[in-house]
């Protein structure tokens, strides 16, 4: 539901609610009630109404007209939460405009949101979509169907996995999800073979020819963007006959670079059709929790990672919100979309919270290892495509 949710926000027309001349293209404006297509919609951070009802007042023990503000998506409340995360000393290498940054909520898959002051469509990507997320500002979303899910399933599915689980004294389980003592047992392992192996070392002191020769792409379960392309699958290349811990760490660290050029591949689709260059990504999420994601991610994007990992970003966004109509209420009897847009674009910077920076390695040599990588990803990307259109022929005989 979540895509056709933000479809049906006001885009090229600044008419905000549901569109009766999209729902009508798609088949559903019989059944879609009147008084809701024609119901008013607020911006974020607006009052709505004269608060808390009694009855709601009663069941959740709050007062009654306690400024209730306008939802939101969950993950638009994510956004607001990461979008303006502070990095813990004020550095002028970190851009604070809205629209050079990117979040990014990362775990079992993977949403990415960016902001514009105007709107700017993009092939592939959602939106734009006007005051959806930061008041007064376009928001164009994209994702990965599967990020956490897709290195789970790299993990579960190799030969070493059932050992990796004994070394980490979990429980021998291949259906459940791989559990945290798995990551940190690999994460330790990457960085032990870039010391012992000598080879190039990048970022976080893990060695990038580890996966010079293994290389994947991460659609086990479809493409969201930037192709939107359900039947994308999986394409693998430099796979070794390898059942030791050694050979399972070198696929999760492959897969993890693999997230990273996923996600590379839409900021370049979003900047090659005129968003702002991004130069900031704000990230929250299960992902965060493991380093070496974070850092493979600063690495292959080349860009800065404010991780934000002490507060849950969708309440923070929510939060941010409930002061925005509540600072409102207080100030005013009759509030505007325009007040309730004014207090929130404030309080997104006031309520953000403080981030670890991770920076990405910008020697040559990290930066030469990704840029081949990243070809090589594209070349599986397009032989998945190929080897579709071969198997789809039909003989032009019958």
């Amino acid at each position: 539901l979540h895509p056709h949710c933000a479809a049906l926000y006001p885009t090229k027309k600044l008419v905000p609610g549901f569109q009766p001349d999209y729902l009508e293209t798609i088949g559903i404006s019989k059944t879609v009630r009147e008084d809701l297509i024609r119901a008013p919609v607020g911006d974020p951070g607006t009052p709505v109404g004269a608060g808390l009802s009694s009855e709601a007042a009663v069941e959740l023990g709050l007062p009654v007209g306690l400024p209730v503000a306008a939802g939101m998506i969950d993950a638009h409340a994510g956004g607001l939460g990461t979008l303006m995360a502070k990095p813990p000393q004020a550095s002028a290498l970190v851009s604070t405009e809205a629209s050079k940054r990117c979040c990014l909520i990362a775990g079992t898959s993977m949403c990415v949101m960016m902001t514009s002051a105007n709107a700017v469509p993009i092939p592939g990507l959602w939106g734009p979509y006007f005051s959806a997320m930061v008041p007064r500002m376009w928001l164009t979303e994209s994702g990965l169907t599967t990020t956490g899910a897709f290195v789970d399933v790299v993990l579960r599915s190799h030969l070493a996995y059932p050992q990796a689980l004994r070394e980490a004294g979990a429980e021998l389980n291949t259906t459940c999800v791989p559990p945290a003592s798995v990551h940190s047992l690999l994460v330790a392992t990457v960085e032990g073979l870039a010391k012992t192996k000598k080879t190039m070392s990048g970022g976080a002191a893990y060695g990038l020819g580890l996966t010079e020769t293994l290389h994947t792409t991460t659609d086990v379960h479809g493409n969201r963007s930037p192709y939107g392309d359900a039947e994308m699958r999986q394409v693998l290349a430099g796979g070794a006959l390898d059942a030791t811990v050694e050979g399972l760490a070198r696929a999760y660290l492959s897969a993890l670079q693999a997230v990273g050029y996923a996600l590379l591949d839409i900021l370049k689709r979003a900047e090659s059709n005129g968003h702002p260059p991004i130069e900031v990504l704000s990230m929250c999420g299960g992902l965060t929790a493991n380093p070496l994601f974070v850092q493979c991610v600063a690495d292959v994007t080349q860009r800065p990672v404010l991780v934000v990992k002490d507060a849950d970003a969708a309440l923070l966004g929510a939060a941010m919100c409930g002061a925005a109509a509540a600072s409102c209420v207080d100030s005013k009897t009759n509030c505007t979309q325009a007040d309730g847009a004014s207090a929130l674009s404030r309080l997104i910077v006031e309520m953000a919270q403080e981030a670890e920076l991770v920076q990405p390695d910008r020697s040559g040599v990290c930066v030469d290892f990704h840029t081949r990588k990243f070809k090589v990803y594209s070349l599986l990307l397009q032989t998945g495509w190929e080897a579709r259109r071969l198997m789809e022929e039909r003989d032009a005989s019958g």
